[in-house]
């Protein structure tokens, strides 16, 4: 079941292809995650093949890093995540930019940005 946290923002372009149950999977098996935040194209409903997700919490990047890949094949899609603790998320550093808390894996895209 989708997380209620990001209930709201899915697409319905996610729906079609079963985003929601993949990104449910992903979710539910990263560590401790307090937030789950699905932003940019596929939040405002379109599908650019790029799946941006916003994790908040203490996660395990070699299990992210996994299931992300696993999770690429079966939906055709991109996705890339960035990870926050609760402290980054509420209280950020003004010198903190994406590139400095995404994992190495996540951070490239077709256009080569975040």
């Amino acid at each position: 079941m989708i997380s209620d946290t990001y209930r709201g923002q899915t697409p319905k372009p996610c729906k079609a292809v079963g985003v929601d149950h993949i990104i449910d999977s992903i979710v539910s098996r990263v560590g401790s995650l307090e937030k789950a935040l699905l932003i940019d194209n596929y939040a405002r409903g379109l599908d650019t093949g790029i799946i941006d997700l916003l994790l908040i919490g203490d996660i395990d990047q070699s299990a992210l890093t996994s299931l992300v890949a696993k999770a690429e094949k079966h939906i055709d899609r991109k996705i890339r995540t960035m990870c926050l603790t609760q402290d980054e998320y509420t209280q950020p550093d003004p010198s903190w930019t994406p590139a400095r808390s995404c994992s190495c894996s996540q951070q490239q895209t077709a256009r080569g940005r975040w």
